[in-house]
């Protein structure tokens, strides 16, 4: 039996992410984003953004999506959710009021309600990433980066 170490699994989705080629925008609002104590993250601190994401050049269904935490200490991206596995497309389709995953070309569909915890106040940042299969088989990706401040709301 071969064992992973957590920096392995970050790696190896990494280098997938690397193979795939661009087929979805994502972006975060607001970015940066500033903290506010408690929250839905169950956390010290909790950044809250709406993230969205668009089929750019056909009709796209998402199968993955997940995130990756900056660690400045190694300076590399660390993968981690709120299940300690990537999100399926069941879960995309729920949280992004998107039935079946499948966003068609050229349309945006959005989570308002993401966030990221801490019980720290730091400055940080979070990578998402987004994969799915086109209606051609191929398997697309789109990711982005949130900055995080060490301040708060208001």
């Amino acid at each position: 039996m071969v064992f992973f170490t957590f920096l392995d699994r970050s790696e190896r989705k990494l280098n997938e992410l690397d193979s795939l080629d661009d087929g979805l925008r994502v972006l975060h609002t607001p970015n940066p984003s500033a903290a506010q104590r408690g929250g839905p993250s169950g956390q010290e601190f909790t950044w809250i953004y709406a993230t969205s994401v668009e089929a750019l050049y056909e009709d796209v269904q998402v199968t993955e999506f997940g995130a990756f935490s900056w660690d400045s200490v190694d300076e590399r991206w660390r993968f981690g959710t709120i299940y300690d596995r990537p999100f399926n497309g069941q879960e995309f389709s729920e949280w992004y009021q998107c039935p079946g995953a499948r966003i068609r070309k050229g349309a945006v569909v959005f989570d308002g309600s993401n966030y990221t915890g801490s019980d720290i106040m730091e400055a940080h940042r979070s990578l998402w990433y987004f994969i799915g299969i086109t209606q051609g088989g191929r398997r697309v990706k789109g990711q982005a980066v949130i900055e995080h401040l060490a301040e708060l709301l208001g």
